[in-house]
Formats: C-alpha cells, structure tokens, sequence
C-alpha cells in the first residue's frame, strides 16, 4: 500500500471513519439516504483482509467506493466488520453500498485493544469466522 507524505493512507491498524449510503442503484440512496457515519480498525483480521477493506486499501481521507452487494454475501465482504445498520438491507436482494472516507487516522493501543476484544466476544452466530457461528 502507497503511503503519502502529506496524508495519511488506508493501512494496517488505522482507525478509519466512513460516512456510507445505499440505494437500489449507484445513483440512488433509497436504502440508507441520510449518511451514517461508522468507524473501525482496518486490518485486524490475523487470517487477511476482508473484501471489504481491499476497497479501501490504499485510499486515502476523501476517496469514495462504490460497490454492488448482495445481501446473502455480507457475511463474506464483511467478515468481522460489523457495520450497525445492516438490518437496512433485509428487504434487498442486492443493492449499492457508497462509502466516504472521512478520516483516516493512527488508531491508539487502547482503541486496538477494545476491537479485538469486539472479535473475540463476538456472540451473534453471525457466521463470521469468528468461531461464534
């Protein structure tokens, strides 16, 4: 991953806050139409990233992704990232999920801490190969 000078990139053990959006088209939010803002520690996973964090590998604070989803395969894209507002997408087959890099920042021991604690007592059966499921 490309490092910057002048701004922080999407990197390992970066706290990165995203501000997302979701709609049936890449053009609409009619999903998820007022942004909702979510933070987490990229690359925490001991076995790789997720797809999801592959998307934002490298980016830095203003890039913006876009991708197709299906609702069955969240699990797989996601993994361990457990966005707050995955209930949205219960109704939709397949729909576009927009997220906005806000800020990318050195997360602190304590913050990396209190996320692998989050993995580890994770007891949702979300089947998330966190060995809850």
């Amino acid at each position: 991953m490309q490092k910057s000078a002048t701004e922080p990139v999407v990197d390992n053990l970066k706290k990165i806050t995203l501000s997302i959006t979701a709609g049936t088209s890449a053009q609409k939010s009619d999903i998820i139409d007022h942004p909702q803002t979510f933070t987490f520690i990229f690359g925490l996973r001991p076995d790789g990233l997720t797809p999801f964090e592959y998307a934002l590998a490298g980016k830095s604070s203003g890039a913006k992704i876009c991708l197709q989803l299906k609702s069955v395969e969240l699990n797989r894209i996601f993994r361990h990232i457990n966005l707050p507002f995955t209930r949205e997408f219960d109704d939709h087959t397949e729909f576009f999920l927009a997220a906005n890099i806000t800020a990318v920042e050195t997360a602190n021991s304590r913050e990396v801490v209190q996320a692998m604690a989050a993995m580890a007592g994770c007891d949702s059966n979300c089947d998330c190969g966190c060995g809850c499921g």
